[in-house]
């Protein structure tokens, strides 16, 4: 209880205040010093707090009030780089691919890259190929990424400027494609193929790129994250959000892991350069943590599955060496540092799973997560709860992937594996911390859009069929995976994630009670506010 005389920099009335599942219940009043929340109370409790000289009092009519949303798992200054030029998501077949890359020639001088993205591999009667790319646009470079954002289709002007005229040396599972005689089919399998076409094309300047990031954090802000976390970073991160705190404040507060990869090349970071980057940054984001890539995707043939795919691909990880990663990841534990290790197939969350379990526990150490997680048995599942590792999904991802009828590459190449996909509820009932993100811009950005998902197990409008609909979650464990299960990733328990006295005030105001409305309702329900640290953004 606080005192008369204390004074608040923010009270906030609303409706009900979600102090979460074990929290205090009857609350409609939040004191906020500091930015911190200072006290819980009533509407009469408001009343008689005062508020100090720019303090600020907002009440909520209607509304309900939860724990800011956090999104664990993005990439806004690379995506923002891979979502330019032309969305081809609802592209279907070749003659759509080309009359649509006919369009956008049309709007260009000869000699002009198109740049697209979003394309689904199952617009192509076989593996992506230049073809229809050199079709619908003869005289313009043409680089396009496919929706997994794993995999990109050149055409041929755009392999010839880029120099890319054969085989490429390239680690792990990384490829350029060729035909029997050698030549580029225009199919660029992962990172470090792309790189080789994509580094050709033109680039943003730090101007351009500074806009859209800040008007991406605006976006998401608007519906209700206070917080993100990139899995991804290097120097072009920096100067961009220099340049915006430079002007302006951020809407949400960043963190940023750079990725240790299989092969350091050019462009990559060391394990020194990563520990010597940690805590870096600026006034709303710094450097935490590291990223590992363990797998690539189903879609593509580069996940690494304990069995083969329908086409025989999928069987090995992207270390040439696993026990490399193994090393590495023991050495930043050592050290200190959390991971986020991309992990698709059900072998290499195994893989990941059990360098985690072996390593040495105690009170301060770094929690680890494994992202994505699409494909788990039931011992899986179990190992989980068992290692303390945190299973980080995206199940907005995992549930576009799926189509009923098996048309689509994913359930293709998986065959009667369907059943192990993003086993949400299985890991929250077998004791593991769940925490939910949307990888954008592969998945949606919108928290109401993937908890809606998770609760239904399908895709919101239209008729497509549940995926495992006994997987479906509550909606307390979706918004609980949006909200203390990410606190639990930095070791933040008690400081993010929650509404009580010594939290963060990061806060979520919804129109309506996101627990109680339909899934189908709760896309819809605005937000009304986004409170970072007190700060209402």
């Amino acid at each position: 209880m606080s005192s008369p005389d204390t004074e608040f920099d923010l009270i906030l009335t609303a409706k009900r205040i979600d102090t979460g599942e074990h929290g205090p219940t009857g609350v409609t009043a939040i004191g906020v010093r500091s930015g911190e929340v200072a006290e819980l109370g009533s509407g009469d409790d408001a009343d008689r707090w005062r508020l100090s000289e720019n303090g600020e009092r907002h009440h909520f009519a209607g509304a309900t009030v939860s724990a800011g949303l956090s999104d664990p798992h993005t990439h806004p200054v690379h995506g923002l780089l891979g979502v330019r030029g032309i969305d081809l998501g609802e592209v279907r077949d070749t003659d759509q691919l080309v009359l649509a890359l006919s369009a956008e020639a049309a709007r260009l001088k000869a000699g002009e890259w198109i740049i697209g993205w979003n394309l689904r591999p199952e617009a192509f009667a076989g593996d992506p190929a230049r073809e229809p790319l050199d079709l619908g646009s003869p005289k313009n470079p043409v680089f396009i990424r496919l929706f997994d954002f794993h995999a990109a289709v050149a055409s041929s002007l755009a392999l010839q400027a880029a120099g890319v005229f054969g085989a490429a040396d390239l680690p792990g599972t990384a490829e350029v494609v060729l035909t029997p005689d050698g030549t580029p089919t225009g199919y660029l399998k992962e990172f470090a193929a792309m790189k080789l076409v994509e580094s050709a094309a033109p680039v943003q300047s730090v101007r351009e790129r500074a806009d859209a990031l800040l008007a991406l954090f605006q976006q998401m802000a608007a519906t209700g994250i206070t917080s993100t976390h990139s899995l991804t970073y290097d120097a072009s991160c920096a100067e961009t959000l220099e340049l915006i705190e430079s002007e302006t404040e951020l809407p949400l507060r960043v963190r940023f892991s750079p990725v240790y990869r299989n092969e350091v090349r050019d462009g990559d970071y060391s394990y020194n350069e990563i520990i010597a980057l940690q805590g870096h940054g600026g006034r709303n984001w710094s450097i935490e943590g590291v990223k590992f890539f363990l797998d690539g995707t189903v879609e593509n043939g580069t996940a690494w599955l304990q069995e083969a795919d329908a086409l025989g691909e999928s069987v090995r990880s992207v270390w040439d060496d696993p026990e490399r990663y193994s090393e590495a990841l023991r050495a930043f534990h050592a050290a200190g540092i959390a991971s986020a290790t991309h992990a698709i197939g059900d072998a290499a969350v195994r893989h990941a799973l059990d360098v985690i379990a072996a390593l040495p526990a105690s009170a301060d150490a770094p929690r680890h997560r494994i992202e994505h997680v699409e494909i788990a048995d039931d011992d899986l599942v179990r190992g989980f709860a068992e290692s303390g590792a945190i299973a980080s999904m995206q199940p907005g991802i995992s549930i576009m992937s799926f189509g009923a009828d098996g048309s689509n590459h994913f359930m293709h190449r998986l065959g009667d594996r369907h059943e192990q996909i993003a086993r949400v509820r299985s890991f929250i009932e077998a004791g593991a911390v769940v925490a939910f993100g949307s990888d954008w811009p592969i998945g949606p950005s919108d928290p109401r859009v993937v908890m809606a998902m998770a609760r239904t197990r399908r895709a919101l409008g239209g008729d497509m069929e549940p995926l495992l609909p006994d997987e479906a979650v509550t909606a307390r464990q979706a918004l609980a995976a949006y909200t203390e299960s990410v606190a639990t990733i930095y070791g933040a328990d008690g400081v993010e994630g929650v509404i009580a006295p010594g939290a963060r005030a990061d806060l979520t105001v919804f129109a309506a009670d996101p627990l109680t409305a339909p899934p189908e309702e709760l896309v819809s329900i605005a937000v009304k506010a986004t409170f970072v640290a007190g700060r209402r953004v």
